[in-house]
């Protein structure tokens, strides 16, 4: 055991630096939050339900772990934790916070640093792992914790904490090119990571499943033509190391079903049609943005549809599909952002004129 973990450490520690400049632009980008995180607040809206939310679990594990969907909110009303995300997995981070008597506002501000240095770490390993490249891996990193649509919502950690689909399909990777007992543990990595996502949110648990869906349908497609029974076998564990997961997640999904049929609480079609994408937004950036504000300005609705990620990462995934390496993985990649692109249009869409149903509705 202790030669696997040298092992571990000694091949994690060329990635120290990558770490630390990830750390770096964290706290340098969410300032003020580093000067006083124990009382500074990003606003004083969802990031103080946030801090309530992380201070009921604590206490809640602490007291009546089976009561910790019945918050001390809404009374006589039950499952009222479910109103909202549970934010179990974001409590698993900074439980040694939680552990401090009135540590809430502190707990909130570090889950959120946590959350931006985890997404920008996990898509490094991601792209060093299919590059082989620290550079690439390392650009790609902060293109991904910092894009502008990510920092258009500090304040709301349930969106922010999106850091474990670049390690889902690293696992995913993994699992298709390597075998035996590698492969195994590489399903297994899957698996956990596809349980603790399902921990930290269910909207980010919703997304992840239709990511890994059209993942393992672009593998699917490879395996048909390249006639690879690894591949095909490969997708399959996958599928079961996330179907597991997913049973083992039935517990702390069932008191949002309770609620939905209880209370009807769901989104309506107006809303969805409402706060849907259109293709203005995609050219659209927050006001603080002080880099692409003055240009943009016109096409800004709201930061919920500020969507352009910056013309900087759009020209780097140009040349990275004109890469002649990797080619089942641009591929999925590329599956993967146009199916989100897609679906973020909603239930209808204009096009030529004419309102086109989208798979969103399906």
């Amino acid at each position: 055991m202790r030669n696997r973990l040298d092992s571990i450490g000694r091949s994690l520690l060329p990635h120290t630096p990558a770490l630390g400049m990830l750390v770096a632009f964290s706290l340098i980008l969410t300032w003020p939050l580093v000067r006083d995180p124990r009382h500074v607040l990003y606003s004083w809206g969802d990031p103080v339900f946030q801090a309530w939310t992380l201070a009921w679990n604590w206490h809640a594990l602490t007291t009546n772990p089976a009561g910790i969907f019945d918050a001390n909110v809404f009374y006589p009303w039950h499952n009222t934790l479910a109103y909202s995300d549970h934010l179990f997995g974001q409590t698993l981070l900074v439980l040694p916070v939680l552990v401090l008597p009135g540590e809430g506002i502190l707990a909130n501000n570090i889950a959120v640093l946590l959350a931006i240095i985890l997404s920008g770490l996990f898509m490094y390993l991601l792209v060093y792992d299919l590059t082989g490249n620290r550079v690439a891996g390392i650009l790609a990193g902060v293109a991904f914790a910092f894009a502008p649509p990510r920092m258009a919502h500090l304040e709301h950690l349930h969106l922010l904490s999106m850091y474990l689909p670049p390690l889902m399909l690293l696992c995913l990777r993994r699992i298709t090119v390597t075998s035996g007992h590698h492969r195994l543990w590489w399903a297994a990595g899957l698996g956990a990571v596809f349980f603790l996502q399902g921990l930290s949110g269910v909207y980010m648990l919703y997304f992840s499943v239709i990511m890994l869906l059209i993942a393992g349908t672009v593998y699917l497609v490879f395996a048909t033509l390249e006639r690879s029974r690894h591949l095909l076998d490969s997708v399959l564990l996958a599928a079961t190391a996330c179907a597991i997961a997913g049973l083992l997640l039935v517990p702390s999904l069932l008191p949002y079903l309770r609620v939905n049929n209880e209370l009807g609480f769901e989104r309506e079609e107006f809303e969805v049609s409402f706060w849907s994408a259109k293709r203005f937004d995609y050219f659209a950036a927050t006001p603080d943005n002080r880099l692409w504000n003055q240009t943009t300005a016109d096409n800004f609705f709201h930061i919920e549809r500020a969507l352009f990620p910056g013309l900087f990462l759009i020209v780097l995934a140009l040349v990275g599909l004109t890469h002649p390496r990797f080619r089942r993985e641009k591929w999925v990649l590329l599956a993967i952002v146009t199916g989100a692109v897609v679906l973020s249009f909603g239930l209808t869409a204009m096009i030529f004129g004419r309102e086109t149903t989208f798979p969103y509705r399906w």
